[in-house]
């Protein structure tokens, strides 16, 4: 952090970057449950001691909401996770701005850790900003696109709107095998959904 790199770290600091390096080492090794615990130590001492502007603090509370978004491995916590993505959106949108990289960064972080929530109503306004962000820029990250239309068309899958979600997978299925391959994971779920809702 700058504090490390100015001398001046204090200790809860110094404990949070220490708790948050031995969460990536038991993640590494699938210890998961003890991961979360450790990340979510460390994220209370930086918001506690360091506070939300800190890169650090942003980085270590997104790193929590993309943990306890993690459906394969039991600690999928939806809105411990949309807490600490919304802490850092909501600094950063008002801070670096709303169609600041950065900002949406969170903001996907954010409508990953909703994707199933049972109001599709709460995430699919996330994803169409996100979404249309992606799209005007200058440069399109066609991966990145692909990664989120995914999840979009399913918060769009139900009656009234599956037409809109059968788009979604197609444009992701597609985008998937230009740019990941015909065998990601994204290209073949595009692929099942679209046969799926077809």
């Amino acid at each position: 952090t700058r504090q490390a790199d100015a001398g001046t770290m204090s200790e809860p600091a110094a404990e949070a970057a220490v708790r948050r390096m031995v969460a990536s080492v038991f993640r590494r090794s699938g210890r998961i449950p003890e991961a979360a615990t450790q990340l979510a130590a460390a994220a209370e001492l930086y918001e506690t001691h360091v506070g939300i502007d800190d890169p650090e603090t942003q980085r270590c509370l997104l790193d929590l909401a993309d943990m306890y978004s993690d459906l394969d491995h039991g600690i999928y916590d939806p809105p411990l996770a949309a807490a600490a993505a919304r802490k850092v959106l909501d600094w950063r949108s008002s801070h670096v701005g709303p169609s600041d990289p950065a900002t949406m960064d969170a903001l996907q972080s954010l409508a990953w850790s909703l994707r199933n929530s049972p109001n599709g109503n709460d995430v699919t306004p996330l994803y169409e900003r996100l979404i249309r962000w992606l799209r005007s820029q200058p440069t399109v990250d066609r991966a990145r696109l692909a990664r989120n239309l995914l999840p979009y068309g399913l918060t769009l899958h139900r009656p009234g709107s599956m037409d809109q979600s059968v788009v979604c997978y197609r444009e992701a299925a597609t985008l998937a095998v230009e740019h990941l391959g015909p065998t990601h994971p994204i290209a073949i779920e595009g692929r099942t959904l679209q046969a799926l809702a077809l």
